[in-house]
């Protein structure tokens, strides 16, 4: 029977960053191993058979730093002694892109943010108020003396601050009942793409607002294991932007003699009462949803494709 030992001082080492703990490496050495137990007559084989021992941590596990989780195990064949191994066990600090297992059941989800800025036109100000203008022609003006003085509605360009929420992590496929993982990937990317968030305010999930402010802008992913049955493995990197406005798009009345807005449009809460058969400015139902929370915690409970 093969017996593990851990901690070797032999390549024992951490890396440290301003007071925390990025990055440690440990050696496990594995005995007793059978390499004639394989059909196959290759002696590597017993490199995984060292991995499959119980005792050696499994990926994904963390160390007494709650802060690290294993990420790498590199097995290496004792020179002369085909029944030992020596296995490299790597940790890294969470943030680190490709640590974190989805979904992450009973734990925390973890989320960078980044801002930027972009540029956008709009006929409202910080308020949310339509922009009106108003202009009285010179009695001296001649083509303009006798024309009604004209409200108009304001279009301004100005700048906003973008708020995006990243999150990388592994997933696991199982899709003994059939399928392929680039097929169930797509399937994972097709439901969280270019949605927008419909239930913004669980307390569970980690990025608040209201329904509607948030959208999955990126939803990228890398085959890691092209396993033809059982399991697959992918790393997927997600991003979602913030619009404080909400992602639905809104449309306005324009006046063809001016091309801008009028004064005094309807909105759809106002437009029936006044006796119009559609309102001056409509949110357009656009984008579809989802629930970002229980995206994240039912990633490997979905039905693969046919």
């Amino acid at each position: 029977m093969a017996e593990v030992g851990l901690d070797s001082v032999r390549d024992l080492s951490a890396r440290e960053r301003w007071g925390v703990t990025m990055e440690l490496h440990r050696l496990a050495i594995v005995t007793g191993l059978d390499p004639a137990s394989h059909d196959s007559g290759e002696e590597y084989e017993v490199l995984f058979d060292a991995l499959d021992e119980l005792g050696l941590p499994a990926l994904g596990a963390l160390s007494s730093d709650p802060n690290l989780i294993l990420v790498e195990r590199n097995p290496r064949l004792f020179d002369g002694e085909n029944d030992k191994v020596e296995v490299e066990l790597h940790y890294l600090h969470f943030s680190e892109a490709g640590t974190q297992a989805l979904p992450v059941l009973g734990g925390t989800l973890y989320v960078r943010f980044a801002t930027s800025t972009r540029e956008v036109e709009s006929n409202k100000d910080r308020a949310g108020d339509q922009i009106l203008l108003h202009h009285k022609y010179d009695a001296a003006d001649p083509e303009r003396a006798s024309l009604v003085s004209p409200h108009q509605g304001g279009m301004i360009r100005t700048y906003e601050t973008v708020r995006t929420a990243i999150v990388d992590g592994l997933v696991d496929m199982n899709y003994a009942t059939g399928g392929a993982v680039a097929i169930e990937c797509q399937w994972i990317v097709d439901n969280i793409a270019n949605r927008v968030n419909v239930d913004g305010n669980d307390n569970t999930w980690p990025i608040k607002g209201e329904e509607g402010l948030w959208r999955c802008s990126v939803a990228d992913f890398v085959q890691l294991d092209r396993a033809s049955s059982e399991k697959g493995r992918a790393l997927f990197h997600f991003e979602f932007e913030y619009n404080p406005d909400g992602w639905q798009p809104e449309v306005a009345f324009i006046d063809d003699r001016t091309n801008k807005p009028p004064k005094g449009l309807y909105t759809e809460a106002t437009y029936a009462a006044a006796g119009l058969d559609y309102p001056g400015i409509k949110t357009v139902t656009k984008y579809h949803t989802a629930n970002y929370q229980q995206f994240f915690q039912q990633l490997s409970e979905y039905d693969p494709p046919d």
